[in-house]
C-alpha cells in the first residue's frame, strides 16, 4: 500500500485561492500588483502540474523535426529563416501554421483565459 500523499495541483489550487480571495484584497494598491504576478505564476504552475506526461516539449519538438528535420534544433531553423529558406510561399504558410500551434499550446499553459478570449474574438 502506498502512503498517502497530498495532491500537489489541489494543494496548489487552495493556497492560491486563499491567497486571491483573502490575501490580495487586504493587500496595499502598491503591493497588488506583486500578488497578481504570484498568483499568475501559481497558475502557471498548478496547469503544468496537471498535465503530467507534460506533453508540450514533445509536441515543440515534433513540430520542429517537421520542419527542420529530426537532428534539427531551434537555433538552426532560426538561422535557416534568417537565411531565407523559408521564404517560398509554401513553406513560409507550413512554417506560419508551426508558430501558429506552437504559440497556441503556450498560451494554453500560460495564460489560458486570453487564448479563450481571443479564440472567442476569431469566431465572432
Amino acid at each position: 500500500m502506498t502512503p498517502d500523499r497530498p495532491d500537489v495541483t489541489a494543494l496548489l489550487a487552495t493556497a492560491r485561492a486563499a491567497l486571491k480571495d483573502e490575501i490580495l484584497p487586504a493587500l496595499p494598491e502598491e503591493r497588488r500588483l506583486d500578488m497578481l504576478m504570484v498568483l499568475s505564476v501559481m497558475g502557471l504552475a498548478e496547469r503544468a502540474l496537471q498535465d503530467s506526461t507534460d506533453a508540450l516539449p514533445l509536441r515543440q519538438e515534433a513540430r520542429l523535426a517537421a520542419l527542420a528535420g529530426e537532428k534539427a534544433d531551434a537555433a538552426a531553423l532560426a538561422r535557416a529563416i534568417r537565411g531565407g529558406d523559408w521564404d517560398e510561399l509554401a513553406r513560409s504558410e507550413q512554417l506560419y501554421r508551426a508558430l501558429v500551434e506552437d504559440t497556441r499550446d503556450r498560451l494554453a499553459r500560460a495564460n489560458p483565459k486570453y487564448l479563450a478570449a481571443l479564440e472567442k474574438g476569431n469566431q465572432g
